[in-house]
């Protein structure tokens, strides 16, 4: 009897996701990234790779579980007022710090929530649009960023030039917006997806750095991927 009901179980939950439609997707493109970095307001370019999982309903309503690697790598001119190294607060400047250059990689969960407003007349009147659809909805993503400094310092001692090479700190944020995404279906298997999000920073936490929730700062990400999406199961 047991297993009679386990097996009813597990059938009623097959149908249930096949009815639904549920896919695995990857997606690859370019952000922007307006962030605050050493007290500099700053616009740098990124590279961003997702991996997403899709859930879709038949009313209308799409959840999307995804993992994000966002890289961006700049040249950094050090703050005027933070350009000098002191041995302790008595002695004389001894290292000034002439560049910077900077690697980051944001690790980042997607948690999205979208609503299908594809338009039936639209699809009606042009063959093509039937297999269009374009979902918008709000996105929450918890982040980890981590910042790889490479600095070029000048020793005042002997104007000798060297090279510190270190890992400074971790950086966690929560970021909030909104998503949009646009999909071709190629045959019943298989679709051609385009996303967009843009998210603003709420200030981050958690980071080594003491002053790091107005020294560095994520305000504004904005991304645009594109990639396809693999149907598990298909309504």
């Amino acid at each position: 009897m047991k297993k009679i009901i386990l097996g009813m179980a597990l059938l009623t939950m097959t149908k249930s996701l096949s009815a639904q439609g549920l896919q695995a997707g990857i997606r690859t493109g370019a952000g922007i990234n307006y962030q605050v970095y050493d007290m500099q307001e700053r616009k740098d370019y990124s590279w961003v790779n997702q991996l997403s999982f899709r859930y879709e309903t038949k009313k209308k309503l799409a959840f999307e579980l995804g993992f994000e690697h966002n890289y961006t790598a700049f040249n950094h001119t050090p703050n005027d007022n933070h350009r000098v190294y002191f041995e302790s607060s008595f002695a004389p400047p001894s290292i000034q710090e002439l560049s910077r250059k900077v690697q980051m990689n944001r690790l980042a969960l997607n948690l999205v929530a979208q609503y299908d407003i594809t338009c039936p007349a639209l699809q009606q009147k042009c063959s093509l649009l039937k297999r269009f659809k374009n979902y918008i909805g709000i996105q929450i993503s918890p982040s980890r960023t981590l910042y790889t400094e490479d600095s070029r310092l000048l020793d005042l001692r002997d104007n000798r030039t060297i090279t510190d090479n270190r890992y400074r700190y971790s950086f966690y944020d929560i970021s909030i917006g909104f998503s949009n995404t646009m999909k071709y279906s190629v045959s019943t298997k298989l679709d051609v997806v385009a996303n967009i999000s843009i998210l603003m920073g709420t200030g981050g936490f958690g980071s080594a750095y003491s002053d790091a929730s107005w020294t560095y700062r994520a305000n504004t990400l904005v991304n645009k991927t594109i990639g396809v999406n693999y149907r598990i199961f298909h309504n």
